[in-house]
């Protein structure tokens, strides 16, 4: 094997890395916005939760 020809093995490796990990990227890229819709979610129930905590609060006061 030549220089050359080695090169170019290196260089199609590289590119091949660099595309899975550039899909590798793109699925955490899915998985972290599923996960903000669940933060969000739990924000949502939290302040509803709040909510109720203050309504009791008026209660007992």
């Amino acid at each position: 094997m030549d220089n050359e020809e080695f090169q170019r093995l290196v260089l199609s490796g590289f590119k091949e890395m660099g595309e899975r990990f550039k899909s590798i990227d793109q699925r955490f890229d899915k998985i972290d916005a599923k996960l903000d819709e669940h933060d969000l979610q739990f924000t949502n129930i939290n302040a509803k939760l709040d909510e109720h905590d203050l309504q009791f609060t008026n209660i007992n006061a």
